[in-house]
C-alpha cells in the first residue's frame, strides 16, 4: 500500500482497526460482567470514531482530487465532509445503546462492531470513485444495518425488520448491479471519469446509457428512502432497536446521497439535462408522500420513518438545484445532511431514553403528560420537532432555506413552492406531538413512558444534538463555509 493510498484511505482503516480491536475485546473477557470491562466494548467503538473524526479534520487543508488504489478512491472534501458526519452519527448511535442495551438484555459487544463495520462500509462508499468500489462499500454498510435491524432477538418484530430490510435491500441491489454491468458494457471501465467520457448519445448507444443510469438511481433511490422505493422504511424504522432506528436514518442516507452527488456530478454530468426531470419530479412525490403518510400516524417510530421520507424529497430538491445551477445546491445538500442527522438521531434518542425491557416507547399515548414526568426529554424532543419543522431560529429552518433557496436561484421556483407547502404541513403532526406532551393528560389503559435511569450517555446525546440543533440554527457560517468548500471541490471550482 503506497503512502498516497494509506493517506486518503486513513480514516476508514483506522474505523476497521476499532471494529478488530472490540472484536478481540471480546475474545479475550467474554463473560466478564465487570462493569469496567463491560464497558470496554462502546469505549473503544467511541474511541475509534472520535479518533477517526479528527483524522478526518486534519486532512481537511491538505484535501485534494487525488485518487489512491488504482484510481478507486478520492479524499476530496465531499469525501471528508460525508466521513466526518458518517463518525459523528456513530459516535451518537454508540451513546445512545449503551444503557439501552442492558435495558433490553442484549449488552453484546457485537452491535459496537456491526455499527463501526457500517461506518467503514459508508465511509468507503463515500469516497470511491468507482461502481465496485462504491458497491462494496454499501453492501457492507447494508449487511452490518440488516444484522443490527434485528439485534434484539427476543423481539418478534425486530427479527421481522431485519428479514423486511434484507429482501428489500437485496432487491435494490439486484437494480444497482444491473446497472453498473450495463454502464460497463458501454464504457468498459467502472470508473466515473471514464463512464461520463463515454455518456454520449454519438454511438446510438443511448438506451444502455440511460437504462445502467436509471437502474443505478433506482438501487440508491431505496438507500435514501425517496417515493416510491421507500416502502421498507416505516415497518423497519418501527421494528429496529431505536438507537439503530436513529443510526440507519442518519447514516445510510447521509453515504447514499453523497455517493448520489458524486455520480451526478462525474459519471452522469453530461447527461444533467436527462436527469433534472427524474429528480424533479422524484423530489416531489417524495416531499408529499411522507408528509401526507405522516398525518395519521399514531406511532412515533412511524412518523419519524415517513418525516425521513419528506426529508429525503427536501433533500432531493437541492439535488436538483445543484443539476440546474451547481455549487449553491451542493453546498445546501450538505449542510441539511448534517442538520437532519443531528435532529433524526436526537428524536430516536429521546425513544430509546424512554424505552423499557419488554418494548420501545413508540406509541404516541405514551408520550401524554411527558412534560410533567420528565420535562428535559419533552423539551429535547421539541427542539427537534420544531427544528424538523423548520421553524426559525433552529438548524433545520438554515437548512430548508438554503436549499428552497437554491432552487429559485437555479429557476426551480414550483419545486421550492412545493417544498414550502409540504414543509407547512408536517407543522400539524410535528406541533401534535408537542400537544400530546404539554397538554394532554396520560391514558388510563397506556403505560407511561419511563426514562432508563443512571442512563448518562443518553443524556450526552441529547444535551449535543440539543446544543448544536440551536447553536448552528444561530450560527451556522462555520458548518455552511465547510457544506460549500465541499461543493465547490466536487465540482472543480
Amino acid at each position: 500500500m503506497s503512502n498516497m493510498s494509506f493517506s486518503l484511505y486513513g480514516p476508514p482503516l483506522l474505523v476497521l482497526y476499532g471494529l478488530l480491536m472490540v472484536l478481540l475485546a471480546e475474545i479475550v473477557s467474554p463473560r466478564d460482567t465487570r462493569p469496567r470491562v463491560r464497558d470496554l466494548p462502546p469505549v473503544l467503538a467511541l474511541a475509534t470514531l472520535a479518533v477517526a473524526l479528527v483524522a478526518v479534520a486534519l486532512r481537511w487543508s491538505n484535501a485534494s482530487e487525488a485518487q489512491g488504489f488504482s484510481a478507486m478512491i478520492v479524499g476530496d472534501r465531499l469525501a471528508l465532509f460525508a466521513q466526518g458526519l458518517l463518525c459523528l452519527a456513530g459516535m451518537l448511535g454508540v451513546l445512545s445503546a449503551w444503557n439501552y442495551l442492558r435495558t433490553v438484555g442484549e449488552d453484546q459487544s457485537e452491535y459496537y462492531a456491526l455499527l463501526l463495520g457500517a461506518v467503514f462500509g459508508g465511509m468507503t462508499m463515500v469516497g470511491a470513485v468507482d461502481l465496485i468500489m462504491i458497491f462494496l462499500g454499501l453492501e457492507i454498510l447494508s449487511i452490518s444495518v440488516y444484522v443490527l435491524a434485528g439485534f434484539l432477538r427476543r423481539r418478534a418484530e425486530s427479527g421481522e425488520s431485519a428479514i423486511k430490510y434484507f429482501f428489500l435491500g437485496a432487491f435494490s441491489t439486484g437494480f444497482l448491479l444491473y446497472g453498473i454491468a450495463l454502464l460497463f458494457g458501454h464504457a468498459g471501465s467502472t470508473n466515473l471519469t471514464v463512464i461520463a467520457e463515454h455518456c454520449t448519445f454519438e454511438n446510438g448507444d443511448s438506451l444502455m446509457v440511460l437504462g445502467g443510469m436509471a437502474l443505478v438511481l433506482v438501487g440508491l433511490g431505496f438507500k435514501i428512502a425517496a417515493f416510491p422505493f421507500h416502502v421498507w422504511t416505516p415497518d423497519v424504522y418501527q421494528g429496529a432497536p431505536s438507537p439503530v432506528s436513529g443510526f440507519m436514518a442518519a447514516a445510510v442516507k447521509a453515504a447514499s446521497f453523497a455517493t448520489l452527488l458524486r455520480l451526478l456530478v462525474t459519471a452522469f454530468q453530461p447527461l444533467a439535462p436527462q436527469w433534472i426531470v427524474v429528480i424533479y419530479y422524484l423530489a416531489i412525490g417524495t416531499m408529499v408522500f411522507g408528509n401526507v403518510a405522516a398525518l395519521v400516524q399514531n406511532n412515533l417510530k412511524r412518523l419519524l420513518a415517513y418525516s425521513s421520507i419528506a426529508h429525503a424529497g427536501y433533500i432531493l430538491v437541492g439535488i436538483a438545484a445543484m443539476i440546474r445551477q451547481d455549487q449553491a445546491g451542493a453546498g445546501a445538500v450538505l449542510f441539511y445532511l448534517l442538520a437532519y442527522t443531528l435532529m433524526t438521531v436526537g428524536a430516536f434518542a429521546v425513544v430509546s431514553h424512554l424505552s423499557s425491557g419488554s418494548a420501545d416507547a413508540d406509541r404516541l399515548d405514551a408520550y401524554r403528560g411527558l412534560s410533567r414526568r420528565h420535562p428535559w426529554l419533552a423539551l429535547a424532543l421539541t427542539v427537534y420537532l420544531v427544528s424538523m419543522a423548520g421553524i426559525p431560529p433552529l438548524v433545520g429552518f438554515v437548512g430548508k432555506f438554503l436549499l428552497f433557496a437554491a432552487a429559485v436561484e437555479a429557476g426551480l421556483t414550483h419545486l421550492a413552492i412545493i417544498g414550502v407547502l409540504t414543509s407547512a404541513l408536517s407543522v400539524y403532526y410535528y406541533i401534535r406531538v408537542i400537544y400530546f406532551m404539554y397538554m394532554s393528560e396520560p391514558v388510563v389503559e397506556t403505560t407511561p413512558a419511563e426514562a432508563i435511569p443512571h442512563d448518562w450517555p443518553g443524556r450526552v446525546v441529547l444535551a449535543a444534538t440539543v446544543a448544536l440543533v440551536i447553536g448552528l440554527g444561530i450560527l451556522p457560517h462555520w458548518f455552511m463555509t465547510w457544506a460549500g468548500e465541499s461543493a465547490a471541490m466536487l465540482l472543480g471550482k
